[in-house]
């Protein structure tokens, strides 16, 4: 994501117009990515949804503080997980069509 290395450049690697991040990732943890993005000016702006298996309330909340858009609970359910993830993409890449 930092565009750095073989991914420097963005007409091959361009910046994602959202970030699905999940809090459990397997090397560094979601909220440190999250405030790395938040730090990084190419990233200032892109829309970032929390997508996690947790319903912690304090998860929530420090995403909100970190600067996620949104947070989403992953459902259990394999046809609910379709549904939310239908509707967030109809949310947030509509908005980001709508913009060319």
């Amino acid at each position: 994501m930092s565009g750095t290395g073989k991914y420097a450049d963005r007409n091959e690697y361009p910046l994602p117009a959202v970030v699905l991040l999940d809090l459990n990732l397997p090397q560094v943890p979601g909220f440190d990515v999250l405030k790395w993005m938040r730090n990084h000016p190419d990233f200032l702006a892109t829309p970032v949804v929390v997508f996690s298996s947790s319903v912690r309330e304090g998860d929530r909340v420090r995403a909100t503080e970190l600067g996620a858009n949104e947070f989403v609970a992953k459902p259990s359910s394999g046809m609910r997980f379709g549904e939310v993830v239908e509707g967030l993409r109809q949310k947030w890449l509509a908005a980001y069509h709508s913009q060319d």
